[in-house]
Parts: structure tokens; C-alpha cells; sequence
């Protein structure tokens, strides 16, 4: 299991800032769900409205809006049990791959070959649930346009039963409940965004624990972080050069797992922020890791490389 090092954030770390947000968006759900049924029972309440019920026209157009609504608290019940899904297999997957890899990194009998392979056949199957959750997080903006589509649809309606509509009390508060709805699923898709992005950079931690105790187990790393007094900035051209010696290297493997720890606080909500954490990363990590033909392929693969 992994735990927290020199203060520094690890894989068990991201995976409990995952699950909470997976249980924040639980909470957001239930709030979401509710207003689809506010709305739909209002849609209802107007039928029963005798004023209403004499239009056959206005009737009809009254059915047709239900059935599109339900449509669209269907496709909101589908993408949240979707995107739950993604998110819990994903934190399962990385959790998984670092103790799984661990072992198969650590193990001499398993070949070079073996433990490339091990690798690209994780990485391969994070990129598909990182798809998933980008799909979804898509699925929810289309979800919030189509909302705003049917809040255009109410306004028509309204301007062309208005006399009808005057002589009903249920129609009111319809137009203002689906502006809400239109709102909570704008920041429930915020929401599913961070997480795709949380999920994204668990991967990236999950890999780097894994090599950083192999390197560990290889004596590269001293016993504790904290007795490290190397000062990493005093000649960064050098160390990135490959002149460092194993000193300034074990100081730049520590200064690559801040950069790191540095891009994930950081890495929501700006994107630009993520862009300059992973360069600054990359940076250190191949400088460390440039004769690792296991981390080049972690870099290459991710565009670190």
C-alpha cells in the first residue's frame, strides 16, 4: 500500500481525493435527480388542469414534452451510473498496478520484455478508461445544451398558449426549475471534468511509485527522504546534462517527485497550470530515469518524452 513520503502525496493519497470526489458527485446526484422529477411532476400537473385538458393541441404538445424530458432524466441516470463506474475502475486499476507492477518491476526472473510488456498493457487499458470518462464528461455538456434547448422550447410554448397558460397556476416556476436544472448539470459537469483529470494523474503516480521502489530497492534512493541536504538548483544545467553525480541524482529524483506533488495540487481547474507542471516534471524525471528503458516508455507514452 502506498503511503505518504517526506510529506509528499502518493497513490493511496490521489485514490481517497478520487473517492471523495466520486462522493460529492453521489451528492450532487441526488439534487440533480430531484429537479428532473420536480420538473416532470409539474409537466404532469398541468394535464390535470381542466383549463388545459379542453385544448386537444395544447394536450398533445404538453405529452410530447414529458416524453422528451424523461429522455433526458433516462440519459442523466445513464452517464452517472456510467461515470461512477469509470472512475471507481479506474482508482482500482492504478491501486492494483501498484502493487502488481511492484512486484513484477522488483522480480529478476521476470524478463525485460515481460516487464515492457507489463507496462504498455496497463498503460493501454488506462487510456481506454481515461476515453470513457473524457466520453462522459462530453456526454454531460451535451446533457446541459440539450436542457437549455427544452428551457427554449418552454418559453415558445408559453408565448404561444399564453392566454391558456395565464388561467393555470401549475405552469409557474417550470421556466425558472429547468434554468436551475440547467445550472446544477453545468457544474455536475465540471465536476465529472476534475475527476477525469484526477484519474488521468493517479496513473501517473501509480507508475512513478512503482519505478521509485524499484530504484529504491536498487540503493539509489536513500532510507529517508528527509535526510536529504542536496541543493538541486545550484547547477541545473549540469544535472539535466547527465554530469550529475549519484548525490545530485538522488536530489533530482526528490525535486522530480515535488514537481510532481506541486502539478497534482495544482492541476484543477487551470489547464495551463497542468501543461507547465508536466514539462517541468518531464524535465527532472528523464533526466533521472534516461538510461530506464521502463520510464522512457512510461514518458513516451504519456508525452513526457
Amino acid at each position: 500500500m502506498a503511503t505518504r513520503i517526506g510529506g509528499q502525496r502518493t497513490s493511496q493519497d490521489l485514490t481517497q481525493s478520487l473517492l471523495a470526489e466520486i462522493s460529492s458527485i453521489a451528492q450532487d446526484t441526488v439534487a440533480i435527480e430531484t429537479s428532473f422529477t420536480n420538473v416532470l411532476t409539474r409537466l404532469k400537473g398541468i394535464l390535470d388542469d381542466d383549463a388545459i385538458a379542453a385544448s386537444n393541441e395544447f394536450r398533445k404538445v404538453i405529452d410530447e414534452l414529458i416524453e422528451k424530458w424523461t429522455i433526458h432524466a433516462r440519459a442523466f441516470q445513464e452517464h452517472r451510473w456510467a461515470s461512477q463506474e469509470v472512475a471507481i475502475k479506474a482508482s482500482a486499476s492504478a491501486e492494483d498496478f501498484a502493487e502488481v507492477s511492484l512486484q513484477v518491476v522488483t522480480n529478476d526472473t521476470v524478463t525485460h520484455e515481460e516487464k515492457i510488456a507489463t507496462l504498455n498493457d496497463y498503460i493501454e487499458n488506462l487510456k481506454e478508461e481515461i476515453k470513457k470518462s473524457k466520453d462522459l464528461a462530453d456526454g454531460f455538456e451535451n446533457l446541459q445544451f440539450e436542457i437549455g434547448q427544452f428551457k427554449d422550447d418552454w418559453e415558445r410554448i408559453i408565448q404561444k398558449y399564453n392566454n391558456t397558460l395565464k388561467q393555470s397556476a401549475k405552469t409557474k416556476g417550470i421556466k425558472s426549475e429547468i434554468q436551475n436544472l440547467g445550472n446544477k448539470i453545468k457544474k455536475y459537469h465540471s465536476k465529472i471534468t476534475t475527476l477525469r483529470t484526477t484519474v488521468h494523474f493517479l496513473s501517473y503516480i501509480s507508475v512513478f511509485t512503482s519505478v521509485r521502489h524499484k530504484k529504491r530497492q536498487e540503493g539509489l534512493l536513500a532510507l529517508s527522504d528527509l535526510e536529504l541536504s542536496t541543493d538541486t538548483e545550484s547547477d541545473p544545467d549540469g544535472l539535466l546534462d547527465g554530469q550529475a553525480t549519484n548525490s545530485n541524482q538522488l536530489a533530482i529524483t526528490f525535486q522530480a517527485h515535488k514537481v510532481l506533488n506541486e502539478c497534482l495540487e495544482e492541476c484543477v481547474p487551470d489547464m495551463d497550470i497542468i501543461k507547465k507542471g508536466t514539462e517541468r516534471f518531464r524535465s527532472v524525471w528523464t533526466a533521472v530515469c534516461s538510461k530506464s528503458s521502463l520510464v522512457i516508455l512510461f514518458t513516451s507514452q504519456y508525452g513526457f518524452s
